[in-house]
């Protein structure tokens, strides 16, 4: 299925963009000398109105940046999950991030956070496990620590960059936290929820928060993904028998397990690892009927000519779960549940714009219309002003639905610079202030070219508040039965 040729950018007809007020904007957290890369923020509030945002982030590669060396670099050992939280109920003010203390062997990716009616905190994420990024050897491709020089090996032979880095995804965890703002905060051991060599081995990742249903049943979207042309990371446990230890499920608890490995091998051959084993990707949820106690995979929502990755949920007036992805073709695709997320329709396409960006949907309260948060362009050559900002996502805006997702009206602008240091304004996360007609947003802010990437300060995780008042106001005398005569 193709992608609608409707699915420009939307535009805002000079009416909604001045009904939403900008109440404040800054940073949670900028670029340091010791944090060069942040990422995927998300955004929770307890129970006390404190707000709370979690990152992964990663420490400067190298000092001695050379010519191709790469900025923003993600997926090193190092990369761990901050979190932050507001000095206030409003996010003016926000405490300097602390490293959540998680065991890792990997990079660990994607905090979803999620507070629970007890007050209890719920960090998820995903953890790498056994695949690495690679190229091949004898192709000339910049690597993050030195200048590349071909070499006459075979062309079948990889190589890892350097460093090394992970692919993305791999098992799904989560831990608990009582008091997640304590000076000393106690976490709970992770638990796994899904493992990356489950259901024929292939990585998965999460990126969106959870969806508590009317009826109680918690989603959390989830895509499994397969990097093209990963390899077995060269650090695996092998035990002296041959055999290596993995992360499995048993009766729905984590468990060790041997695999034996080929003769001769020093890990998984490499066309028969967790890297490289032909499982299909597809995006689904993973489905709690009991508050987070036990999860299962439910749906597999797949097309042929792009993947369906980063899915973002939202319950709809009539109970429909209603699940919206990225693409690589230019425009959103959406799936549909019935039965309260156990099975998902075909994916169709939205007429609304992607460039291949994480997007987040929410439903606001009391009214029931829908929220998109969104970068309102195709892609970096196919937009006007965006010719010469390759690598670009740029022009974050905001969309409302008034039909549960049937069509979609622009209403405001937050970030619409141009560079040509490929600025990234993208990964949205949206938080509505209980009831109210607040919302707070954060997304994260980089440049991926040096010229910007090494020098700008305006480099980090941004926060801002909105009003919607007016917006929601105005729909509300529009739509507005007419009085008894």
């Amino acid at each position: 299925m193709l992608a609608s040729r409707s699915c420009r950018p939307l535009t805002n007809r000079g009416q909604a963009g001045h009904n939403v007020t900008m109440e404040y904007a800054g940073y949670i957290e900028q670029y340091s000398d010791q944090i060069r890369y942040m990422h995927m923020p998300m955004l929770a509030q307890l129970p006390t109105g404190t707000l709370m945002a979690a990152w992964q982030a990663s420490p400067l590669v190298i000092d001695d940046l050379q010519e191709h060396d790469r900025l923003a670099v993600e997926g090193l050992d190092l990369q761990h999950i901050r979190l932050s939280h507001s000095k206030d109920k409003e996010g003016y003010a926000w405490t300097p991030s602390k490293r959540v203390p998680i065991p890792q062997e990997a990079a660990l990716w994607s905090p979803v956070l999620h507070v629970d009616t007890d007050g209890r905190t719920w960090l998820f994420y995903s953890e790498s496990v056994g695949c690495r990024k690679s190229y091949i050897c004898n192709q000339c491709t910049p690597r993050i620590r030195h200048p590349c020089h071909p070499r006459p090996l075979q062309e079948t032979e990889v190589c890892h960059s350097d460093p090394a880095l992970w692919t993305p995804g791999g098992h799904i965890k989560v831990i608990t936290s009582e008091n997640p703002l304590a000076a000393e905060p106690k976490w709970s051991p992770p638990r796994l929820l899904l493992s990356a060599n489950s259901g024929g081995g292939i990585p998965k990742v999460i990126c969106n928060r959870i969806v508590v249903l009317s009826t109680g049943e918690w989603l959390l979207p989830y895509w499994r993904e397969q990097t093209t042309g990963a390899v077995v990371d060269g650090t695996c446990k092998k035990h002296e028998k041959g055999e290596i230890e993995v992360e499995v499920m048993i009766d729905g608890q984590p468990a060790k397990e041997l695999k034996q490995l080929p003769p001769g091998s020093d890990c998984y051959a490499s066309q028969q690892s967790p890297c490289n084993t032909g499982a299909r990707e597809y995006s689904g949820v993973l489905r709690s009927p009991d508050g987070g106690q036990t999860w299962k995979a439910r749906g597999q929502v797949m097309l042929p000519n792009t993947n369906l990755i980063e899915g973002t949920l939202a319950e709809l007036r009539n109970g429909t779960v209603l699940m919206v992805f990225r693409t690589q073709i230019g425009c959103l695709y959406k799936s549909l549940s019935h039965d309260k997320g156990m099975t998902w329709s075909r994916a169709r396409p939205m007429n609304v714009p992607n460039p291949n960006s994480k997007v987040h949907l929410m439903r606001l309260e009391p009214s029931g219309h829908l929220l998109l948060a969104f970068n309102n362009h195709r892609g970096a050559n196919t937009y006007r002003g965006l010719k010469n900002c390759r690598g670009c996502r740029s022009k974050l805006h905001l969309a409302m639905s008034i039909d549960d997702g049937e069509s979609w009206r622009h209403i405001v602008s937050l970030d619409d610079e141009l560079s040509s240091s490929a600025i990234r304004i993208h990964y949205p996360c949206m938080l509505q202030l209980g009831r109210d007609q607040r919302l707070m947003i954060t997304y994260s802010r980089f440049y991926l070219g040096r010229k910007m990437g090494l020098t700008s300060p305006d480099q980090g995780v941004v926060v801002m508040r909105l009003n919607l008042k007016r917006v929601l106001d105005n729909l509300r005398a529009v739509f507005a039965p007419p009085s008894a005569s």
